[in-house]
């Protein structure tokens, strides 16, 4: 009889084994397979160049039109490092970064329902027959035709950038952002330019820019 007992004793020792090794297969297999994911870490989008818009975006979505006008100035004076000149010049212009004239006229499109922006302007000017060609190219008809129509002429006069109209409901389709007329202020210096029958050199470079960022 204590033979008998001592072989179940071993029996069940040996079984109890076999199940304790089994429990442990199982839980190995299941770690091995719950392995969690985490998604890579995703930084949030910045400027090609490091400049933050977290100012021009907030004006705009106040409809703080004029305030945000000169904010779009004021970045794009200091991609460009010309904060000291206060104008943007030929050179300038031909190396702004296309992604952030992207960036500054996505806010423009979005806060305005579409109907101020840089893009909105090439449209216009390409619609009249306008194109991005040499500053020798000029075609003043078209250019006068497209100031009539953003706004910045009245009658047979350019605009001083004091007489634009800085209201989404009054305003011009494409009247903003206001680079254009004459006289001090502005993204481009008015008066401080050189002008071919009242349109400045400057201008057309900046939409010559708008076409090629667009191309």
């Amino acid at each position: 009889m204590l033979h008998s007992i001592s072989l179940n004793s071993l029996d069940d020792d040996r079984e109890i084994s076999k199940l304790l090794q089994i429990c442990l297969n199982v839980r190995s297999q299941s770690n091995s397979t719950q392995v969690i994911q985490t998604p890579p870490f995703q930084p949030k989008p910045k400027s090609e160049v490091g400049y933050e818009y977290n100012k021009l975006d907030t004006l705009l979505s106040q409809g703080n039109w004029k305030e945000a006008d000169e904010e779009t100035a004021r970045c794009m004076l200091k991609i460009t490092k010309r904060e000291q000149k206060g104008w943007l010049d030929e050179l300038s212009i031909n190396n702004f970064p296309c992604q952030e004239l992207y960036k500054i006229d996505q806010l423009w499109l979005k806060y305005s329902s579409h109907k101020f922006g840089f893009s909105v302007q090439k449209e216009i000017y390409h619609s009249l027959g306008g194109a991005g060609n040499a500053a020798s190219n000029i075609d003043l008809e078209i250019w006068k035709l497209f100031g009539d129509k953003v706004g910045w002429r009245q009658g047979e006069k350019w605009l001083s950038y004091s007489e634009l109209v800085f209201n989404l409901e009054t305003a011009n389709e494409g009247h903003l952002p206001g680079w254009g007329g004459e006289g001090s202020g502005g993204l481009l210096g008015g008066g401080r330019r050189i002008f071919i029958g009242g349109v400045s050199l400057d201008h057309h470079y900046l939409m010559q820019k708008l076409f090629k960022c667009n191309s």
